[in-house]
């Protein structure tokens, strides 16, 4: 990974806790057990107590790993600004790491590319998108054993998931391999076009994603288990 641009941001200390948009997912989580729990004392026919527990288990993970990527952005963007310190306000910048991963092709003998700390941030994004978008899925085909549920939506989780992680090739998609750190939106997959290349699909954010789907998620949960507040 190297750092390819620095883009002007708001001017807070990205080391600072509230640097990033704070995103709540205890709430969605104690709904879901009250749903959980609704639908085990009514015995209610049709309830799949299996997929109910997927569902919890992956929100579950999707806080945590939530929470470690903006731990590791902190770390990332304090490590770039000591050996990329910008021109401009150095507490008002975005890296770009663009992910240069061709073989030294006359040196079949080279030491083997290292696993960095840029690639534990694209394995915990892509996992928080792949658990985040199961969770969609099994909310959207509520019918087969997770009653009222299925007006859930959440087109950020959906559409980086898809176009970004899943499906790069296709008509949405984007193929070059890069990451952004820093800025007050959180981190982004793919944020990079070559100068030819269609637009495809535009990472939000992790911060406006996960809010997003923390609030799409307590909406649903909210009407599921006829509550206005947790």
């Amino acid at each position: 990974m190297r750092p390819r641009a620095l883009r002007p941001q708001l001017k807070r200390d990205p080391l600072d806790s509230t640097y990033n948009l704070q995103v709540v997912f205890d709430n969605p989580r104690r709904l879901f057990d009250r749903y959980f729990c609704k639908h085990l004392a009514a015995a209610t026919p049709g309830f799949d107590e299996n997929l109910a527990q997927e569902v919890r288990v992956r929100l579950c993970q999707v806080h945590a790993l939530h929470d470690r990527i903006l731990a590791l952005e902190r770390d990332m963007f304090s490590h770039e600004l000591r050996g990329n310190p910008p021109d401009a306000d150095p507490l008002a910048a975005k890296f770009v790491l663009h992910d240069v991963a061709s073989p030294p092709c006359d040196d079949p003998q080279a030491v083997l590319r290292p696993f960095t700390r840029a690639d534990e941030m694209r394995v915990l994004l892509e996992s928080f998108y792949y658990n985040a978008s199961r969770i969609r899925d099994l909310f959207r085909d509520s019918d087969r054993g997770l009653p009222g549920l299925r007006a859930f939506e959440s087109t950020g989780i959906r559409d980086v998931r898809n176009h970004l992680v899943e499906h790069p090739t296709r008509k949405r998609g984007v193929k070059v391999m890069a990451i952004g750190v820093g800025g007050p939106i959180g981190p982004q997959l793919k944020p990079m076009r070559r100068g030819r290349d269609p637009a495809g699909t535009w990472d939000a954010g992790l911060s406006a994603n996960a809010q997003e789907f923390c609030s799409s998620l307590e909406s649903t949960l909210k009407t599921a288990v006829g509550a206005r507040a947790v």
